[in-house]
């Protein structure tokens, strides 16, 4: 946050009102989740597809893109610090 202090974060998605839960950043439920276990799943549980629509595809691989690029920058300056030192825009 402190590389964009001029943007409020959210944690979402939030329950709505009327919910017992505050955001999936936040859920205990959650936390159990591993790399592992969306592995596993991945690889065991054929024929449970999502079929998502093509716009929706295609806005979804650029925030996933901005996820890598953000990654690599990250990777080659070491710190957000030095991300924003050096003028990095992502």
């Amino acid at each position: 946050m402190q590389a964009c202090p001029d943007k409020h974060l959210i944690p979402a998605p939030t329950g709505g009102v009327g919910a017992t839960c505050q955001s999936c950043a936040h859920c205990p439920w959650m936390r159990q989740n591993s790399l592992s276990l969306i592995l596993e799943t991945l690889e065991n549980y054929q024929g449970h597809e999502i079929e998502v629509d093509e716009r929706v595809r295609e806005k979804a691989l650029i925030s996933i893109q901005r996820l890598l690029d953000f990654s690599a920058a990250l990777k080659e300056h070491g710190s957000v610090e030095n991300m924003v030192r050096a003028g990095v825009r992502i």
